[in-house]
């Protein structure tokens, strides 16, 4: 693909698995740099790019992927949309989010951590969806999308009731009467 200056086209996965993008390049493997104004990175020099590149780590629920130049920290998956919702503000089969799967039944590894089924994530072909583990969350605490773009899901049995993209978490609405 085809870059402006100062920018070199990979990908952070397998080749054919998520399109590449357009990424930052930066002059030294190992300094700091900038992903974007106001968004730290490190500069490597990953294979299957032409120079090297400035990356972001992201916490889990934030962005990740070769449109976010960000990837995640250990045990943690960048979980990328097969499809782009024109919902989001970003194409989603080259911007995910840093998640760990869980289902309802189990607990996290990470005792800190609940299993929420608000996000909705498949693992494999074929395989039914299944939630992800963060931080737990209080009635009342704000959920949606932060202005980093992370995203903060609401735990237990509680909804995100929102307005545009970001709310509070809410009690969930008994269900309705036979």
């Amino acid at each position: 693909g085809d870059c402006a200056a100062n920018f070199a086209c990979g990908s952070f996965f397998q080749a054919g698995q998520v399109p590449n993008a357009c990424l930052p390049t930066c002059a030294t493997a190992g300094a700091a740099c900038d992903v974007a104004t106001g968004v730290a990175g490190t500069c490597q020099a990953p294979q299957g790019f032409s120079a090297p590149i400035c990356v972001a780590e992201s916490p889990l629920m934030g962005v990740c992927g070769n449109g976010a130049s960000s990837t995640c920290g250990a045990d943690v998956a960048c979980g990328i949309a097969g499809a782009d919702n024109p919902q989001t503000p970003f194409n989603d089969t080259i911007v995910g989010f840093c998640i760990v799967p869980c289902s309802a039944e189990a607990t996290c590894a990470d005792a800190t951590l609940a299993c929420s089924n608000d996000f909705q994530v498949t693992t494999a072909a074929g395989a039914p969806p299944v939630g992800v583990c963060v931080p737990p969350t209080e009635v009342g605490d704000t959920c949606g999308a932060s202005a980093n773009g992370s995203l903060v899901i609401c735990t237990g049995e509680q909804d995100c009731v929102a307005a545009g993209n970001a709310g509070t978490c809410q009690a969930a609405a008994p269900p309705p009467a036979p």
